[in-house]
């Protein structure tokens, strides 16, 4: 089946929770899931801000996911 991968990142900086379970703050580089889709989670306590993203990713991709906290 494969493996694939995400490139987490934010505006502004946050923690992130993927498919949730938290994983630390941004940036995340190459972080390897499993072919198909996921939830990504960012949440900036200090402003008050979360944004959900969901991802669909197939095997072999190395997708970046940009949450833009503040539109």
């Amino acid at each position: 089946m494969g493996e694939a991968f995400l490139n987490i990142n934010s505006i502004p900086a946050s923690s992130v929770v993927l498919d949730g379970k938290p994983i630390g703050s941004t940036p995340k580089v190459r972080i390897s899931v499993p072919p198909g889709n996921h939830t990504v989670v960012f949440v900036n306590a200090e402003q008050g801000l979360r944004k959900s993203v969901q991802v669909s990713v197939a095997a072999g991709d190395i997708k970046p996911v940009i949450g833009k906290l503040r539109e």
